[in-house]
């Protein structure tokens, strides 16, 4: 380095740089391209209807579906992001409809969401008969947005979809996946315990059931349950899979309010020994159980909506290889503390205290009527505080 900044220490060189920023009013990039503040006449330019294939890690947010724009949803940080970029002039311009409503702290892999944009072609242009064959580029959607989004809220793909779409009602099916430890749990139990999921089932011993929805139907119909070992699964990379680790894998055309953290949770209790394979039969026999037992619902940050399937939607991937490298690492972290905190409490429940505390409150489910097991980890956020005070709480 030359000049007056050669013998400059790094220290010296921060504080300068610094110093500079905060003389600079370089307005930020106008992503419309018009090259002014002018504000955009949106009846000018036409509309595209577009699905994009969003994947987000839902820790923290409070769920994927907006209330208002200054929630804390997954929704209303895209909705801003299509307005900050100018191509929607509010929520209600983007009439967005999504595929699955994923609860506070479930992630997604696979969401779809549609939307309507601003094009940058006008009304009369879109209509020509010849627009599709003419080398006409649109703008590059998934790139400009991606740059505004928050890091752990990424799009994978896009697709021009016809007017009448509707991410919800056209979709063919969904597929979660749910990552849990093992832990001496009994999987060979709970894999044939999740078989008797599989088929057209009442489910309402299986979902959150309120005074609202008394009425409703709960009969769905589930395509796959199984238990897989993480290591084994098909899209798994084996060197990152870490030890120990099983998913609980499920398919249906569409799903209640809870109803894949309930399944879960039931399997649970079968793997602990709690209850017996059966017991998912049990419930679903709605005639002999019409009313649904109390148990704790598994934990929602283990949950992915990995997949949302559609007749004749083929998505344009863009390159998501940068977000998802620092999302494995990220995650890798916080899972290898929850292991070993997990290893830790697991220690703890084997003194002779908390074993006599946690036999009197955990038991079969259709005996007591619920099965609190306030040491059960695998139900539990997996959060250290919350989890420490498990301890505190017996």
């Amino acid at each position: 380095m030359t000049g007056r900044y050669a013998k400059w220490t790094k220290l010296q060189l921060i504080n300068r740089i610094k110093e500079l920023e905060s003389q600079t009013t370089v307005p930020l990039k106008d992503f419309s391209s018009r090259g002014d503040n002018r504000p955009i006449d949106f009846n000018k330019y036409g509309q595209r209807h577009v699905a994009f294939k969003v994947a987000y890690i839902g820790w923290n947010y409070s769920g994927v579906a907006i209330s208002h724009m200054e929630d804390n949803s997954v929704e209303s940080y895209l909705l801003s992001a299509l307005i900050k970029t100018s191509f929607i002039k509010d929520k209600d311009y983007a009439k967005l409809t999504r595929c699955g409503r994923t609860d506070k702290g479930v992630n997604a892999f696979g969401q779809v969401i549609s939307c309507h944009l601003r094009s940058k072609f006008t009304k009369e242009e879109l209509l020509m008969d010849n627009f599709e064959s003419e080398d006409k580029k649109e703008y590059d959607y998934c790139r400009i947005i991606n740059k505004v989004l928050p890091n752990d809220i990424r799009i994978l793909g896009w697709s021009f979809v016809p007017e009448e779409f509707n991410a919800r009602f056209d979709c063919m099916y969904r597929k979660y996946k749910y990552f849990f430890p093992c832990n001496d749990l009994d999987v060979g139990s709970m894999a044939l315990a999740a078989n008797y999921f599989e088929g057209t089932h009442d489910f309402r011993n299986f979902c959150k059931v309120t005074p609202e929805t008394l009425d409703q139907n709960y009969n769905r119909t589930v395509l796959e349950a199984k238990i897989v070992k993480s290591s084994e699964s098909p899209h798994s990379l084996k060197s990152n899979s870490i030890a120990g680790f099983y998913e609980f894998h499920v398919k249906g055309h569409a799903f209640l309010y809870h109803q894949v953290r309930c399944m879960i949770a039931v399997l649970f209790l079968v793997g602990r020994g709690l209850e017996k394979p059966e017991i998912v039969k049990q419930l679903l026999d709605t005639d002999t159980f019409p009313v649904k037992p109390t148990y704790e619902l598994a934990a929602g940050e283990n949950l992915v909506l990995y997949e949302a399937g559609y007749e004749n939607l083929i998505f344009t991937p863009v390159d998501p290889s940068f977000t998802f490298t620092e999302w494995f690492y990220k995650i890798e972290k916080s899972l290898v503390d929850v292991v070993v905190l997990s290893q830790m409490l697991s220690d703890a429940v084997s003194s002779d205290f908390c074993k006599e505390i946690y036999e009197k409150q955990s038991g079969p489910l259709l005996s007591k009527g619920c099965a609190t097991g306030k040491l059960a980890i695998y139900t539990k956020k997996s959060k250290p505080t919350d989890l420490i005070n498990i301890l505190f709480e017996l």
